[in-house]
Protein backbone atom coordinates (compact mmCIF):
# COMPACT_ATOMS: atom_id res chain seq x y z
CA UNK A 1 0.00 0.00 0.00
CA UNK A 2 1.17 3.10 -1.06
CA UNK A 3 0.05 6.53 0.86
CA UNK A 4 -0.11 9.44 -1.59
CA UNK A 5 -0.39 12.69 -0.04
CA UNK A 6 -2.34 14.62 -2.15
CA UNK A 7 -5.65 15.04 -3.78
CA UNK A 8 -7.00 12.20 -5.06
CA UNK A 9 -7.58 11.48 -9.49
CA UNK A 10 -10.55 11.83 -11.19
CA UNK A 11 -12.46 9.24 -11.17
CA UNK A 12 -15.54 8.06 -13.83
CA UNK A 13 -19.02 6.30 -13.27
CA UNK A 14 -17.75 2.79 -13.13
CA UNK A 15 -14.98 3.10 -10.22
CA UNK A 16 -15.34 2.54 -6.89
CA UNK A 17 -13.96 4.75 -3.61
CA UNK A 18 -13.90 4.13 0.01
CA UNK A 19 -13.58 7.29 2.00
CA UNK A 20 -12.79 7.93 5.07
CA UNK A 21 -12.37 10.92 7.45
CA UNK A 22 -10.28 10.96 11.03
CA UNK A 23 -11.08 14.29 13.48
CA UNK A 24 -8.96 15.47 15.99
CA UNK A 25 -10.58 15.98 19.61
CA UNK A 26 -14.19 15.07 18.90
CA UNK A 27 -16.14 13.85 21.48
CA UNK A 28 -17.15 10.48 21.72
CA UNK A 29 -21.12 11.14 22.48
CA UNK A 30 -21.51 14.00 20.17
CA UNK A 31 -20.24 12.56 16.94
CA UNK A 32 -23.32 12.17 15.11
CA UNK A 33 -23.13 15.73 15.26
CA UNK A 34 -21.49 18.31 13.13
CA UNK A 35 -19.86 19.89 16.16
CA UNK A 36 -17.75 17.92 17.37
CA UNK A 37 -13.98 17.52 16.59
CA UNK A 38 -11.72 19.39 14.51
CA UNK A 39 -10.55 18.45 10.73
CA UNK A 40 -7.84 15.94 10.49
CA UNK A 41 -7.46 14.11 7.43
CA UNK A 42 -9.41 12.46 4.64
CA UNK A 43 -8.30 9.10 2.51
CA UNK A 44 -9.26 7.74 -0.24
CA UNK A 45 -8.91 4.63 -2.32
CA UNK A 46 -10.23 3.34 -5.08
CA UNK A 47 -10.59 -0.04 -6.97
CA UNK A 48 -8.54 1.69 -10.19
CA UNK A 49 -5.65 2.17 -8.25
CA UNK A 50 -6.71 -0.64 -4.96
CA UNK A 51 -2.92 -0.15 -3.99
CA UNK A 52 -2.62 3.47 -3.59
CA UNK A 53 -4.41 5.58 -0.91
CA UNK A 54 -4.60 9.21 -1.53
CA UNK A 55 -4.55 11.45 1.76
CA UNK A 56 -5.91 14.76 1.91
CA UNK A 57 -4.91 17.12 4.99
CA UNK A 58 -5.38 20.40 3.61
CA UNK A 59 -9.17 21.06 4.88
CA UNK A 60 -9.18 23.73 1.56
CA UNK A 61 -8.76 21.04 -0.72
CA UNK A 62 -11.60 18.77 0.81
CA UNK A 63 -14.30 20.00 -1.94
CA UNK A 64 -11.97 19.50 -4.99
CA UNK A 65 -11.15 16.08 -3.70
CA UNK A 66 -15.12 15.00 -3.66
CA UNK A 67 -15.54 16.73 -7.19
CA UNK A 68 -12.99 14.11 -8.55
CA UNK A 69 -14.35 11.23 -7.07
CA UNK A 70 -18.38 12.29 -7.62
CA UNK A 71 -18.89 10.28 -10.62
CA UNK A 72 -17.77 7.09 -8.79
CA UNK A 73 -19.26 4.93 -6.18
CA UNK A 74 -18.84 6.09 -2.49
CA UNK A 75 -17.96 3.66 0.30
CA UNK A 76 -18.29 3.99 3.86
CA UNK A 77 -18.23 2.27 6.81
CA UNK A 78 -20.49 4.27 8.71
CA UNK A 79 -21.79 6.63 6.35
CA UNK A 80 -23.86 8.91 8.07
CA UNK A 81 -20.72 9.87 10.41
CA UNK A 82 -18.82 11.06 7.29
CA UNK A 83 -21.11 12.24 5.53
CA UNK A 84 -22.26 14.13 8.36
CA UNK A 85 -18.82 15.67 8.97
CA UNK A 86 -17.63 16.07 5.61
CA UNK A 87 -20.80 18.32 4.74
CA UNK A 88 -19.02 20.58 7.37
CA UNK A 89 -16.24 21.95 4.84
CA UNK A 90 -18.34 20.45 1.32
CA UNK A 91 -22.16 20.12 0.18
CA UNK A 92 -23.38 16.67 -0.32
CA UNK A 93 -26.19 15.38 -1.85
CA UNK A 94 -28.51 12.29 -1.31
CA UNK A 95 -26.91 10.05 -3.79
CA UNK A 96 -27.92 6.78 -4.43
CA UNK A 97 -23.84 5.70 -5.65
CA UNK A 98 -23.36 4.96 -1.95
CA UNK A 99 -22.37 1.70 -0.19
CA UNK A 100 -22.13 1.65 3.32
CA UNK A 101 -19.96 -1.77 4.85
CA UNK A 102 -21.07 -1.23 7.98
CA UNK A 103 -24.97 -1.33 7.42
CA UNK A 104 -24.76 -4.10 4.50
CA UNK A 105 -23.16 -5.95 7.10
CA UNK A 106 -25.99 -5.64 9.22
CA UNK A 107 -28.26 -6.48 6.92
CA UNK A 108 -25.98 -9.99 5.24
CA UNK A 109 -25.38 -10.86 8.90
CA UNK A 110 -28.09 -9.91 11.15
CA UNK A 111 -28.53 -11.77 14.39
CA UNK A 112 -25.22 -12.94 14.20
CA UNK A 113 -23.11 -10.66 16.11
CA UNK A 114 -23.80 -7.65 18.70
CA UNK A 115 -22.98 -4.19 17.90
CA UNK A 116 -19.06 -4.55 18.45
CA UNK A 117 -19.28 -7.21 15.88
CA UNK A 118 -19.98 -4.35 13.01
CA UNK A 119 -17.15 -2.22 13.84
CA UNK A 120 -14.79 -2.09 10.80
CA UNK A 121 -12.15 -4.07 13.00
CA UNK A 122 -13.90 -7.34 13.67
CA UNK A 123 -15.82 -7.00 9.80
CA UNK A 124 -12.13 -6.53 8.77
CA UNK A 125 -11.12 -9.72 10.89
CA UNK A 126 -13.62 -11.77 9.59
CA UNK A 127 -13.66 -11.06 5.89
CA UNK A 128 -10.26 -10.59 5.06
CA UNK A 129 -8.67 -12.29 8.14
CA UNK A 130 -6.42 -9.30 9.40
CA UNK A 131 -6.35 -7.67 13.20
CA UNK A 132 -6.66 -3.78 12.62
CA UNK A 133 -4.38 -2.41 15.54
CA UNK A 134 -6.86 0.48 16.39
CA UNK A 135 -4.50 2.14 19.61
CA UNK A 136 -3.62 4.81 17.59
CA UNK A 137 -7.20 6.09 16.99
CA UNK A 138 -6.72 7.28 20.70
CA UNK A 139 -4.23 9.78 19.38
CA UNK A 140 -6.23 11.34 17.93
CA UNK A 141 -8.86 12.67 20.68
CA UNK A 142 -6.74 14.33 22.42
CA UNK A 143 -4.66 16.10 20.33
CA UNK A 144 -4.52 19.74 20.76
CA UNK A 145 -1.79 20.82 18.45
CA UNK A 146 -3.50 19.26 15.64
CA UNK A 147 -0.67 17.76 13.73
CA UNK A 148 -1.07 15.09 12.25
CA UNK A 149 2.15 12.01 12.74
CA UNK A 150 3.16 9.39 10.01
CA UNK A 151 1.44 7.11 12.21
CA UNK A 152 -1.91 8.25 12.59
CA UNK A 153 -1.42 9.60 8.61
CA UNK A 154 -0.96 5.53 8.23
CA UNK A 155 -3.89 4.42 10.51
CA UNK A 156 -6.05 6.95 8.60
CA UNK A 157 -4.66 5.97 5.02
CA UNK A 158 -5.29 1.35 6.43
CA UNK A 159 -8.67 2.37 6.87
CA UNK A 160 -9.62 3.69 3.35
CA UNK A 161 -7.87 0.27 2.26
CA UNK A 162 -9.41 -2.04 4.33
CA UNK A 163 -12.69 -0.54 3.51
CA UNK A 164 -12.74 -1.05 0.09
CA UNK A 165 -11.39 -4.34 0.16
CA UNK A 166 -14.22 -5.05 2.62
CA UNK A 167 -16.54 -3.57 0.13
CA UNK A 168 -15.39 -6.21 -2.62
CA UNK A 169 -16.07 -8.98 -0.18
CA UNK A 170 -19.54 -8.56 0.22
CA UNK A 171 -20.24 -7.95 -3.17
CA UNK A 172 -19.07 -11.25 -3.70
CA UNK A 173 -21.27 -12.77 -1.44
CA UNK A 174 -24.33 -10.58 -1.25
CA UNK A 175 -27.86 -11.67 -2.29
CA UNK A 176 -30.56 -9.92 -4.19
CA UNK A 177 -32.42 -9.71 -1.52
CA UNK A 178 -29.87 -8.15 0.83
CA UNK A 179 -29.07 -5.78 -1.76
CA UNK A 180 -32.75 -4.93 -2.10
CA UNK A 181 -32.96 -3.82 1.37
CA UNK A 182 -29.89 -1.96 1.42
CA UNK A 183 -31.30 0.06 -2.18
CA UNK A 184 -35.09 0.39 -1.00
CA UNK A 185 -35.11 0.49 2.64
CA UNK A 186 -31.90 1.54 4.36
CA UNK A 187 -29.80 3.84 2.15
CA UNK A 188 -32.70 6.09 1.91
CA UNK A 189 -33.71 5.95 5.49
CA UNK A 190 -29.74 6.61 6.18
CA UNK A 191 -30.03 10.05 3.97
CA UNK A 192 -33.45 10.62 6.03
CA UNK A 193 -31.91 10.74 9.36
CA UNK A 194 -28.27 12.57 8.37
CA UNK A 195 -31.19 15.57 7.64
CA UNK A 196 -32.72 15.05 11.47
CA UNK A 197 -32.91 17.85 13.57
CA UNK A 198 -32.90 18.56 16.97
CA UNK A 199 -35.89 18.54 19.10
CA UNK A 200 -36.62 21.92 20.79
CA UNK A 201 -36.43 21.24 24.62
CA UNK A 202 -38.08 23.54 27.52
CA UNK A 203 -34.55 23.49 30.09
CA UNK A 204 -36.25 25.22 32.73
CA UNK A 205 -39.03 22.40 33.07
CA UNK A 206 -36.78 19.79 32.55
CA UNK A 207 -34.36 21.06 35.29
CA UNK A 208 -37.62 21.39 37.63
CA UNK A 209 -38.67 17.93 36.75
CA UNK A 210 -34.95 16.50 37.08
CA UNK A 211 -34.58 18.42 41.04
CA UNK A 212 -37.97 17.26 41.90
CA UNK A 213 -37.44 13.29 41.14
CA UNK A 214 -34.12 13.62 42.88
CA UNK A 215 -35.84 15.72 45.81
CA UNK A 216 -38.36 12.55 45.90
CA UNK A 217 -35.77 10.03 45.75
CA UNK A 218 -33.58 11.47 48.41
CA UNK A 219 -36.92 11.76 50.78
CA UNK A 220 -37.75 8.39 50.27
CA UNK A 221 -34.22 6.80 50.69
CA UNK A 222 -33.73 8.62 53.66
CA UNK A 223 -36.44 6.94 55.39
CA UNK A 224 -34.45 3.25 54.93
CA UNK A 225 -32.00 3.41 57.84
CA UNK A 226 -29.61 1.79 54.79
CA UNK A 227 -28.23 2.46 51.95
CA UNK A 228 -30.78 1.46 49.17
CA UNK A 229 -28.30 1.54 46.21
CA UNK A 230 -26.61 -1.71 47.81
CA UNK A 231 -28.53 -4.43 47.04
CA UNK A 232 -26.39 -6.24 49.73
CA UNK A 233 -27.98 -4.32 52.20
CA UNK A 234 -31.11 -4.11 50.48
CA UNK A 235 -31.30 -8.07 50.43
CA UNK A 236 -30.53 -8.08 54.16
CA UNK A 237 -32.59 -5.43 55.40
CA UNK A 238 -35.65 -7.53 53.22
CA UNK A 239 -34.27 -10.74 54.61
CA UNK A 240 -34.45 -9.68 58.59
CA UNK A 241 -38.03 -7.90 57.50
CA UNK A 242 -39.64 -10.96 56.71
CA UNK A 243 -38.62 -12.18 53.02
CA UNK A 244 -37.30 -15.79 53.99
CA UNK A 245 -34.76 -16.93 50.93
CA UNK A 246 -34.78 -13.95 48.68
CA UNK A 247 -32.15 -14.47 46.29
CA UNK A 248 -31.56 -11.33 44.95
CA UNK A 249 -33.71 -7.93 44.74
CA UNK A 250 -34.25 -7.47 41.02
CA UNK A 251 -37.61 -5.83 40.65
CA UNK A 252 -39.44 -9.32 39.40
CA UNK A 253 -38.09 -11.11 42.62
CA UNK A 254 -39.36 -8.08 44.67
CA UNK A 255 -42.72 -8.49 43.31
CA UNK A 256 -42.67 -12.21 43.52
CA UNK A 257 -41.85 -11.72 47.62
CA UNK A 258 -44.48 -9.24 47.78
CA UNK A 259 -47.07 -11.90 46.48
CA UNK A 260 -45.56 -14.44 48.91
CA UNK A 261 -45.41 -12.19 52.24
CA UNK A 262 -48.04 -9.70 51.85
CA UNK A 263 -48.17 -9.27 55.57
CA UNK A 264 -44.53 -9.24 56.30
CA UNK A 265 -42.89 -5.68 56.99
CA UNK A 266 -40.77 -6.77 54.03
CA UNK A 267 -43.50 -5.57 51.88
CA UNK A 268 -43.82 -1.76 52.64
CA UNK A 269 -39.49 -2.16 52.80
CA UNK A 270 -40.08 -3.30 49.34
CA UNK A 271 -42.34 -0.76 48.09
CA UNK A 272 -40.36 2.28 49.69
CA UNK A 273 -37.29 0.36 47.60
CA UNK A 274 -39.35 0.15 44.31
CA UNK A 275 -40.53 3.60 44.39
CA UNK A 276 -37.56 5.42 45.31
CA UNK A 277 -35.82 3.08 42.57
CA UNK A 278 -37.78 4.77 40.10
CA UNK A 279 -37.25 8.14 41.72
CA UNK A 280 -33.56 7.63 41.29
CA UNK A 281 -33.54 6.48 38.00
CA UNK A 282 -35.48 9.53 36.62
CA UNK A 283 -33.13 11.78 38.22
CA UNK A 284 -30.16 9.79 36.70
CA UNK A 285 -30.97 8.99 33.40
CA UNK A 286 -33.16 11.89 32.77
CA UNK A 287 -32.07 14.28 35.17
CA UNK A 288 -29.07 17.39 34.57
CA UNK A 289 -26.94 15.69 33.28
CA UNK A 290 -28.76 14.98 30.24
CA UNK A 291 -28.73 18.36 29.15
CA UNK A 292 -25.06 18.53 30.55
CA UNK A 293 -24.20 16.09 27.97
CA UNK A 294 -26.83 16.60 25.16
CA UNK A 295 -28.04 20.24 25.41
CA UNK A 296 -27.21 21.77 21.88
CA UNK A 297 -28.11 25.53 20.33
CA UNK A 298 -29.43 24.68 16.84
CA UNK A 299 -31.56 27.96 15.08
CA UNK A 300 -30.97 29.84 18.70
CA UNK A 301 -32.98 27.06 20.16
CA UNK A 302 -32.14 24.80 22.79
CA UNK A 303 -32.71 21.11 21.26
CA UNK A 304 -31.09 17.84 22.09
CA UNK A 305 -30.65 15.92 18.96
CA UNK A 306 -30.21 12.19 19.56
CA UNK A 307 -28.38 9.99 17.26
CA UNK A 308 -29.44 7.27 15.38
CA UNK A 309 -28.70 3.68 14.29
CA UNK A 310 -29.98 3.01 11.02
CA UNK A 311 -30.18 -0.90 11.48
CA UNK A 312 -29.83 -0.74 15.35
CA UNK A 313 -31.08 -4.19 16.41
CA UNK A 314 -30.66 -7.61 14.83
CA UNK A 315 -34.31 -7.67 12.71
CA UNK A 316 -33.08 -3.92 11.54
CA UNK A 317 -35.11 -1.74 13.86
CA UNK A 318 -33.51 1.61 14.31
CA UNK A 319 -32.50 2.47 17.67
CA UNK A 320 -31.52 5.99 19.13
CA UNK A 321 -28.35 6.69 21.11
CA UNK A 322 -26.82 10.43 23.15
CA UNK A 323 -29.51 9.76 23.79
CA UNK A 324 -32.16 7.14 23.59
CA UNK A 325 -35.73 8.70 22.79
CA UNK A 326 -36.90 5.73 22.31
CA UNK A 327 -36.62 5.05 26.37
CA UNK A 328 -37.54 8.37 26.84
CA UNK A 329 -40.92 7.60 29.39
CA UNK A 330 -44.44 7.82 28.03
CA UNK A 331 -46.51 5.07 29.82
CA UNK A 332 -45.39 5.35 33.23
CA UNK A 333 -45.14 9.08 33.32
CA UNK A 334 -45.61 11.85 30.61
CA UNK A 335 -43.99 14.55 32.60
CA UNK A 336 -40.58 13.82 30.19
CA UNK A 337 -42.17 14.06 27.03
CA UNK A 338 -44.06 17.49 27.92
CA UNK A 339 -40.86 18.79 27.87
CA UNK A 340 -40.25 18.27 24.35
CA UNK A 341 -41.81 21.66 22.75
CA UNK A 342 -42.12 23.12 18.94
CA UNK A 343 -39.68 25.76 17.66
CA UNK A 344 -41.26 29.49 18.15
CA UNK A 345 -44.67 29.49 15.63
CA UNK A 346 -44.26 26.19 15.14
CA UNK A 347 -46.14 22.76 15.92
CA UNK A 348 -45.06 19.39 16.39
CA UNK A 349 -46.99 17.18 13.61
CA UNK A 350 -46.54 13.79 15.25
CA UNK A 351 -47.68 10.59 13.15
CA UNK A 352 -48.14 6.67 13.83
CA UNK A 353 -48.93 3.26 12.38
CA UNK A 354 -52.21 2.26 13.61
CA UNK A 355 -52.28 -1.53 15.06
CA UNK A 356 -49.17 -1.77 12.70
CA UNK A 357 -47.73 -4.95 13.80
CA UNK A 358 -50.89 -6.70 14.11
CA UNK A 359 -51.74 -5.86 10.41
CA UNK A 360 -48.30 -7.43 9.59
CA UNK A 361 -49.18 -10.73 11.82
CA UNK A 362 -52.43 -10.80 9.54
CA UNK A 363 -50.45 -10.40 6.33
CA UNK A 364 -47.74 -12.91 7.25
CA UNK A 365 -50.29 -15.61 8.30
CA UNK A 366 -53.09 -14.19 5.83
CA UNK A 367 -55.50 -14.87 8.93
CA UNK A 368 -58.64 -14.49 6.90
CA UNK A 369 -60.69 -13.38 10.62
CA UNK A 370 -58.27 -11.10 11.47
CA UNK A 371 -57.74 -9.46 8.03
CA UNK A 372 -61.52 -9.45 8.05
CA UNK A 373 -61.19 -7.47 11.30
CA UNK A 374 -58.54 -5.13 9.95
CA UNK A 375 -60.47 -4.26 7.02
CA UNK A 376 -63.66 -2.42 9.37
CA UNK A 377 -62.79 1.07 9.15
CA UNK A 378 -64.95 2.34 11.19
CA UNK A 379 -64.66 0.15 14.95
CA UNK A 380 -61.33 -0.02 17.12
CA UNK A 381 -59.62 -3.31 16.51
CA UNK A 382 -58.75 -4.35 19.94
CA UNK A 383 -62.94 -3.56 20.75
CA UNK A 384 -64.05 -6.22 17.65
CA UNK A 385 -61.34 -9.17 18.50
CA UNK A 386 -62.68 -8.75 22.46
CA UNK A 387 -65.95 -9.33 20.84
CA UNK A 388 -64.87 -12.20 19.05
CA UNK A 389 -62.66 -13.66 21.49
CA UNK A 390 -65.18 -13.63 24.49
CA UNK A 391 -68.49 -12.92 23.04
CA UNK A 392 -69.28 -9.79 24.79
CA UNK A 393 -69.71 -6.83 23.75
CA UNK A 394 -67.78 -3.85 25.20
CA UNK A 395 -66.76 -0.11 24.91
CA UNK A 396 -63.31 1.21 24.33
CA UNK A 397 -62.65 2.20 27.47
CA UNK A 398 -63.46 -1.43 29.06
CA UNK A 399 -60.36 -2.85 30.53
CA UNK A 400 -61.20 -5.77 28.74
CA UNK A 401 -60.06 -3.96 25.82
CA UNK A 402 -56.25 -3.61 27.63
CA UNK A 403 -56.36 -7.66 28.18
CA UNK A 404 -57.06 -8.54 24.56
CA UNK A 405 -54.52 -5.59 23.79
CA UNK A 406 -52.17 -7.04 25.87
CA UNK A 407 -52.69 -10.83 24.44
CA UNK A 408 -52.12 -9.42 20.53
CA UNK A 409 -48.85 -8.13 21.72
CA UNK A 410 -47.37 -10.90 23.71
CA UNK A 411 -47.93 -13.32 20.91
CA UNK A 412 -47.02 -10.79 18.66
CA UNK A 413 -43.09 -10.95 20.48
CA UNK A 414 -43.44 -14.62 20.79
CA UNK A 415 -44.16 -14.57 24.32
CA UNK A 416 -44.41 -17.38 26.91
CA UNK A 417 -47.09 -17.52 28.99
CA UNK A 418 -44.74 -17.09 32.12
CA UNK A 419 -43.13 -13.91 29.95
CA UNK A 420 -46.44 -12.71 29.75
CA UNK A 421 -47.33 -12.72 33.05
CA UNK A 422 -44.55 -11.41 34.26
CA UNK A 423 -44.76 -8.22 31.61
CA UNK A 424 -48.69 -7.84 31.93
CA UNK A 425 -49.93 -9.09 34.91
CA UNK A 426 -52.07 -11.65 36.40
CA UNK A 427 -51.18 -15.70 36.62
CA UNK A 428 -49.20 -17.80 34.35
CA UNK A 429 -52.40 -19.98 33.52
CA UNK A 430 -54.34 -16.67 32.60
CA UNK A 431 -51.87 -15.70 30.38
CA UNK A 432 -52.21 -19.43 29.44
CA UNK A 433 -55.58 -18.83 28.57
CA UNK A 434 -55.79 -15.35 26.74
CA UNK A 435 -53.17 -16.52 24.95
CA UNK A 436 -54.81 -19.73 23.97
CA UNK A 437 -58.32 -18.09 23.05
CA UNK A 438 -56.50 -16.01 20.91
CA UNK A 439 -55.28 -19.09 18.79
CA UNK A 440 -58.37 -20.62 18.69
CA UNK A 441 -60.04 -17.49 17.54
CA UNK A 442 -57.49 -16.66 14.66
CA UNK A 443 -56.58 -20.52 13.87
CA UNK A 444 -54.16 -19.57 10.80
CA UNK A 445 -52.17 -16.92 12.30
CA UNK A 446 -51.81 -20.03 15.34
CA UNK A 447 -50.70 -22.18 12.18
CA UNK A 448 -47.62 -19.70 10.88
CA UNK A 449 -46.75 -19.86 14.35
CA UNK A 450 -46.11 -22.92 14.45
CA UNK A 451 -44.39 -23.15 11.45
CA UNK A 452 -42.22 -19.96 12.39
CA UNK A 453 -41.06 -21.96 15.25
CA UNK A 454 -39.45 -24.78 13.82
CA UNK A 455 -37.24 -22.37 11.99
CA UNK A 456 -33.61 -22.79 13.23
CA UNK A 457 -31.54 -21.27 10.95
CA UNK A 458 -32.92 -17.96 9.71
CA UNK A 459 -36.26 -16.07 8.90
CA UNK A 460 -37.06 -12.73 6.71
CA UNK A 461 -38.98 -9.91 7.09
CA UNK A 462 -41.65 -9.37 4.20
CA UNK A 463 -39.14 -7.38 2.19
CA UNK A 464 -36.88 -10.32 2.46
CA UNK A 465 -34.33 -9.07 5.46
CA UNK A 466 -32.62 -12.02 6.50
CA UNK A 467 -32.47 -12.35 10.75
CA UNK A 468 -30.25 -15.89 11.63
CA UNK A 469 -31.39 -17.41 14.21
CA UNK A 470 -29.29 -19.32 17.02
CA UNK A 471 -30.29 -22.42 17.49
CA UNK A 472 -28.79 -23.01 20.87
CA UNK A 473 -30.51 -20.29 22.37
CA UNK A 474 -33.81 -20.64 24.80
CA UNK A 475 -35.06 -17.21 22.66
CA UNK A 476 -34.92 -19.15 19.12
CA UNK A 477 -38.15 -19.89 18.75
CA UNK A 478 -39.13 -16.66 20.15
CA UNK A 479 -37.07 -14.45 18.03
CA UNK A 480 -38.81 -17.20 14.62
CA UNK A 481 -41.58 -15.48 15.55
CA UNK A 482 -41.17 -11.52 16.50
CA UNK A 483 -38.26 -10.95 13.96
CA UNK A 484 -40.69 -10.94 10.79
CA UNK A 485 -42.81 -8.99 12.43
CA UNK A 486 -40.79 -6.29 14.15
CA UNK A 487 -38.65 -6.11 11.26
CA UNK A 488 -41.33 -5.91 8.83
CA UNK A 489 -42.69 -2.91 10.96
CA UNK A 490 -39.36 -1.50 10.88
CA UNK A 491 -39.03 -1.97 7.12
CA UNK A 492 -42.50 0.09 6.33
CA UNK A 493 -41.31 2.92 8.71
CA UNK A 494 -37.90 3.69 7.20
CA UNK A 495 -39.02 2.89 2.97
CA UNK A 496 -41.61 5.52 4.23
CA UNK A 497 -38.72 7.66 6.09
CA UNK A 498 -36.91 7.58 2.85
CA UNK A 499 -39.65 8.25 0.71
CA UNK A 500 -40.93 11.38 2.66
CA UNK A 501 -37.09 12.57 2.70
CA UNK A 502 -37.18 12.16 -1.22
CA UNK A 503 -40.50 13.50 -2.03
CA UNK A 504 -40.04 16.20 0.34
CA UNK A 505 -41.70 19.36 -1.70
CA UNK A 506 -42.42 22.12 1.33
CA UNK A 507 -40.88 25.88 1.40
CA UNK A 508 -38.78 25.10 4.10
CA UNK A 509 -36.13 22.17 5.09
CA UNK A 510 -36.86 18.21 6.21
CA UNK A 511 -37.27 18.85 9.87
CA UNK A 512 -37.94 15.15 11.30
CA UNK A 513 -36.98 15.90 14.91
CA UNK A 514 -37.69 12.24 16.34
CA UNK A 515 -38.22 8.65 15.14
CA UNK A 516 -39.70 6.35 17.81
CA UNK A 517 -40.39 2.35 16.57
CA UNK A 518 -43.91 3.63 14.64
CA UNK A 519 -43.75 7.21 14.97
CA UNK A 520 -41.74 9.94 13.64
CA UNK A 521 -42.09 13.72 14.77
CA UNK A 522 -41.83 16.59 12.41
CA UNK A 523 -41.14 20.64 13.73
CA UNK A 524 -43.25 22.50 11.24
CA UNK A 525 -44.74 26.07 10.66
CA UNK A 526 -48.26 26.22 11.71
CA UNK A 527 -49.87 26.90 8.73
CA UNK A 528 -48.39 24.01 7.16
CA UNK A 529 -49.16 21.34 10.15
CA UNK A 530 -52.22 19.86 8.39
CA UNK A 531 -50.37 19.54 5.07
CA UNK A 532 -47.29 18.02 6.27
CA UNK A 533 -49.61 15.63 8.80
CA UNK A 534 -51.55 14.54 5.52
CA UNK A 535 -49.03 14.20 3.21
CA UNK A 536 -46.47 11.86 6.36
CA UNK A 537 -49.98 9.86 6.50
CA UNK A 538 -50.05 9.02 3.39
CA UNK A 539 -46.38 7.97 2.52
CA UNK A 540 -46.49 5.73 5.95
CA UNK A 541 -49.67 4.32 4.80
CA UNK A 542 -48.10 3.73 1.01
CA UNK A 543 -45.11 1.85 2.73
CA UNK A 544 -46.95 -0.60 4.52
CA UNK A 545 -49.52 -1.64 1.47
CA UNK A 546 -46.67 -1.71 -0.87
CA UNK A 547 -45.16 -4.42 1.68
CA UNK A 548 -48.38 -5.91 2.85
CA UNK A 549 -50.78 -5.90 -0.86
CA UNK A 550 -54.72 -6.91 0.80
CA UNK A 551 -54.52 -5.78 3.81
CA UNK A 552 -55.34 -2.27 5.28
CA UNK A 553 -53.12 0.03 7.37
CA UNK A 554 -53.98 2.75 9.28
CA UNK A 555 -51.62 5.91 10.58
CA UNK A 556 -52.71 9.13 12.07
CA UNK A 557 -51.27 12.16 12.92
CA UNK A 558 -51.86 15.20 15.64
CA UNK A 559 -50.77 18.76 15.97
CA UNK A 560 -49.48 19.21 19.21
CA UNK A 561 -47.04 21.92 21.14
CA UNK A 562 -45.16 19.20 23.24
CA UNK A 563 -44.69 15.82 22.49
CA UNK A 564 -47.18 14.72 25.56
CA UNK A 565 -49.74 15.49 23.76
CA UNK A 566 -49.90 12.34 21.42
CA UNK A 567 -51.90 9.52 23.14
Amino acid sequence: MDVIISIPPKLNKDDWVSIDIELFNAIKHKLHLPTTGEYAMVSFCSNSEPEKVYVVRNLKDIKQALDNVNDATWIFHNAAFDITHLRRWASIEPRNKLWDTMIVERIMCGGLYDKEGYSLDNVVRRRLDIRMDKEIRKTFSENKEKKLTKEQILYGAIDAYLTLQVCNHQKKQITRKDFRVWKDIDRDAMWAIIDFKGMRINVDDWTQLANQNQETANTLGATLDINPNSPQQVKDLLLNAGFKKLPNTERKTLDKWMEKYPKADAFKLSETILEYRTYARRASTYGLNLLKKHLENEDDVDVIHAGYWVVGTEHGRTSSTNPNFQNIPVREVKDFRKCFIARPNNKLVICDMGQQETRIGAYLSQDRKLIELLSNHDEDIFVAMTRLMYKIEILKNDPFRKKTKNTVYGVNYGMSADGFAERYGGTQEEAQEAIDLYFRTFPDFYSWIVEQRKKRNFVETIYGRRVWLNPYSDQTERNAVNSPISGSAADQMKMALGNIHKKWDFPFPFCCVGYIHDEVIFDVPEIYADEVGEFISKEMISAAEVQCPGVPFTAEYKVCDDWSEKE
